[in-house]
């Protein structure tokens, strides 16, 4: 599930959200390490392994942090709420072809959005 905001991930650093979200779902370590490091390059939150280490507040990666988690585990239902809050749009597209892809492997994924656009090119 990913929600609109919440506040625990902010203490921590993006690669550590990441591999905290793994842990609570039973990931190993190395998997999740892998996963994290692969979702990074796709969040764009790599920097170089730098923003890896910041805290997820210092970085205003709150909003990413949160959605890149979904893709660690592979729960069969997906909920997100307004997922795309304050992504850019190259990000955007980015996250859309992996949820279609995420779909196409027959996960299901209910959004809450405002962006008709959205709506139209994700749902079915």
């Amino acid at each position: 599930m990913v929600l609109q905001e919440t506040a625990g991930e902010m203490f921590l650093s993006v690669r550590d959200n990441l591999l905290t979200y793994a842990g609570f779902h039973g990931l190993a370590r190395v998997e999740a390490e892998r996963g994290a490091a692969e979702i990074m390059q796709l969040f764009r939150s790599d920097g170089g392994g730098l923003i890896a280490k910041c805290r997820t507040s210092a970085v205003d990666f709150g909003r990413r942090v949160q959605v890149a988690k979904v893709f660690l585990v592979k729960t069969p239902v997906l909920f997100l709420d307004e997922f795309s809050t304050g992504m850019d749009p190259i990000l955007k597209r980015a996250v859309m072809e992996a949820l279609r892809k995420e779909s196409a492997r027959g996960r299901t994924i209910v959004l809450t959005t405002q962006i008709l656009s959205e709506a139209e090119e994700l749902c079915d």
